[in-house]
């Protein structure tokens, strides 16, 4: 899995239509309110755990994961 980093991902939102993803979602604090509430280690009772962070704005999908297909 690769690693991803804020500057990355908020370039890529960017790029979608505001018909995928509202203007207000691209916003920068808004990716990161998304990320940070949904770490691994964060303990919350609405946390996902979908995100691993390795250091400050860097980050993986949570390799312990797991999809149903």
């Amino acid at each position: 899995m690769g690693v991803f980093s804020m500057d990355d991902l908020v370039a890529f939102v960017e790029c979608l239509p505001d018909e995928v993803i509202q203007a207000y979602r691209k916003q920068r604090t808004y990716i990161n309110q998304i990320l940070t509430s949904h770490e691994v280690d964060k303990d919350s009772p609405y946390n996902k755990k979908l995100f691993k962070r390795l250091e400050r704005g860097k980050y993986i999908v949570n390799p312990s994961l797991e999809f149903e297909m």
